[in-house]
């Protein structure tokens, strides 16, 4: 009976590497919004430490923590990764979920806590342009921590695999999981048409965080240059920060253009309505671990323009529309083609049959729940980690 029970105990996670659980952009916040609702609450209960807003309760399988840090640019991440480990240790959590490299500098305090860890890994991020050198050195070093002291790494692609053995050598407890999404309403809300001055398939559309990497400056010229009607728009929609130099870039090179609009972050049923309406998606990225934005749009039927980076190839298999990345001439080429081409119904729904079918929120929680069970189980002998460090040393 008391082996029965211990089957049946609720698993608790902690969850380290958000900013906030919510209307927050960023892929790790849209995942965690998202994964933790479809683990079964009778086997877990997740609690996500944030470093940005309040606590909650009875959030479906999880609960949102604040934790203290310091808050700036390079600090926030950072201290917030190494009070999470201490909050959840004094929970009594001994299961980790950490997102994204920069989180796991603390992986070596959760270790000597006796703690296990998954890295859900979204891709190198010292490859990234908005980083210093000294972040990059750090975020490489973290790179090096997840192979000495994570139980499994979870990554997005067969790519980010490939590249994550190359630079640490670890080859063992290292599997593929991809990101998922929810298939949206279709219906096109008017409203949001009209507020923003837009016409249903008379815009080219771009969603993400506003930062060099994104290649949003090449999508702002691409477009100046297309022979397109006066009604036709681009809207980049994402968080403008006055205190981003590349967002007041992007707003310098808009001007007094009213083609070209900035409506900041939009969420929810607004943003369903700007991937559903329209003409063109377009993510001309130089990198990527497997943009959330383009899954959505990928979901709700949108015409794909994105650059030819592993990370897209491996979301869009079948369709979309594939540029050479960081080069004008010829992503202004494919929109130009794209723009002039008229969609079948059925070439739309085979693309939400495919994404449904790649991408469901329930297949991904079913297949890392496994390795949540897996790592909850005691012990015997050596860890994971450590055959893994001899095997390598």
């Amino acid at each position: 009976m008391a082996i029965a029970q211990d089957r049946q105990e609720v698993i608790r996670i902690g969850v380290i590497g958000a900013r906030g659980v919510g209307a927050i952009a960023g892929g790790i916040e849209t995942y965690c919004a998202n994964f933790y609702r479809h683990l079964p609450p009778e086997r877990f209960r997740a609690t996500i430490f944030v470093s940005r807003g309040t606590g909650s309760e009875g959030e479906g399988a999880f609960d949102v923590q604040p934790v203290p840090c310091l808050h700036g640019y390079h600090t926030e991440k950072l201290t917030s990764s190494f009070a999470a480990v201490f909050f959840a240790w004094r929970r009594g959590i001994r299961v980790l979920h950490y997102h994204g490299t920069s989180a796991c500098i603390s992986l070596p305090l959760a270790w000597m806590l006796g703690m296990r860890s998954v890295v859900r890994h979204v891709g190198a991020e010292y490859k990234r342009a908005k980083w210093g050198w000294l972040a990059r050195m750090v975020l490489l070093l973290s790179e090096y921590l997840i192979a000495a002291f994570a139980d499994r790494i979870v990554c997005l692609n067969d790519d980010i695999v490939a590249h994550f053995r190359d630079v640490t050598g670890r080859t063992t407890g290292v599997c593929v999981v991809p990101n998922g999404v929810l298939r949206p309403d279709r219906a096109v809300r008017t409203d949001v048409l009209g507020r923003l001055g837009l016409r249903e398939g008379g815009f080219i559309l771009a969603v993400g965080r506003l930062e060099p990497e994104k290649n949003l400056h090449l999508l702002i010229d691409a477009f100046k240059a297309l022979d397109t009607p006066d009604w036709a728009r681009l809207v980049i929609v994402g968080p403008v920060r006055a205190s981003s130099a590349y967002a007041c870039r992007l707003k310098e090179m808009a001007g007094d253009d009213g083609r070209i609009i900035l409506p900041g972050a939009l969420f929810g049923a607004d943003l369903a309505t700007l991937y559903g309406a329209c003409r063109i998606f377009a993510l001309p990225s130089s990198h990527e671990g497997m943009s959330f934005s383009l899954l959505e749009a990928a979901i709700a039927g949108a015409n794909i323009v994105a650059s030819d980076i592993p990370a897209n190839g491996f979301v869009c298999r079948g369709f979309g529309h594939f540029h050479a990345v960081d080069s004008l001439p010829d992503l202004a080429a494919v929109l130009a083609r794209q723009w002039a081409r008229e969609r079948s119904e059925q070439e739309i729904e085979a693309q939400i049959e495919y994404m449904i079918s790649t991408h469901d929120w329930h297949h991904v929680a079913e297949r890392v729940a496994l390795i949540f069970e897996d790592l909850a189980k005691p012990r015997h002998g050596k860890s994971d980690r450590l055959r893994n460090s001899s095997a390598h040393s």
